[in-house]
């Protein structure tokens, strides 16, 4: 692996963020219905059992631990078409604010590169989505998960549990080690 030419933290920040929407972003389909009502009435359960609470987490990790797997192989499908991590980054967000690759400077093989890396991590990302749901499954239901989800971007009090145990676990793992 050619970590140390990516500059490392930022690149894999970028990624991790990305995963993080990601994990997050499993809500989004589920919520359509829902979308027609206006935010503030729609109530948000924030009244979930310790136990609950520590399921989501166990989901968390473990989908923290399928994408950190995950990101070795994106990092490769961007490095095998000859791209740095952080022109592919550019690239993205680029894409995603709808520039032309004139704006960027992209010529059109690295647009090729590009997209031909895309594709590959797409195909990474839907993997893992479908072994993240069925953890979620597994471990606490879709509708529980959501629901916690949806309560942890509302609610300050479960926000702040949440990042508790998540901190703790991550204490505890890394003494561990």
């Amino acid at each position: 692996m050619h970590y140390t030419k990516l500059r490392g933290t930022e690149g894999k920040a970028f990624i991790f963020s990305f995963v993080l929407a990601l994990f997050f972003g499993f809500t989004a389909m589920a919520q359509q219905p829902m979308q027609g009502l206006p935010q503030q009435q729609q109530e948000v359960n924030t009244d979930f059992s310790e136990q609950e609470l520590e399921q989501f987490v166990t989901v968390f990790k473990k989908a923290n631990e399928i994408q950190q797997k995950n990101e070795e192989v994106m990092v490769q499908a961007i490095e095998e078409e000859d791209l740095e991590l952080d022109r592919f980054n550019e690239i993205l967000v680029a894409r995603q604010q709808q520039q032309s690759a004139e704006d960027i400077n992209a010529s059109a093989e690295e647009m090729a590169s590009f997209n031909q890396a895309a594709e590959k991590i797409m195909s990474v990302q839907q993997e893992a989505q479908a072994e993240i749901e069925q953890i979620i499954e597994g471990e606490l239901g879709m509708q529980k998960y959501q629901e916690i989800v949806m309560a942890y971007q509302q609610s300050p009090e479960v926000q702040e549990k949440v990042n508790q145990m998540l901190e703790a676990e991550m204490q505890g793992s890394e003494t561990q080690e």
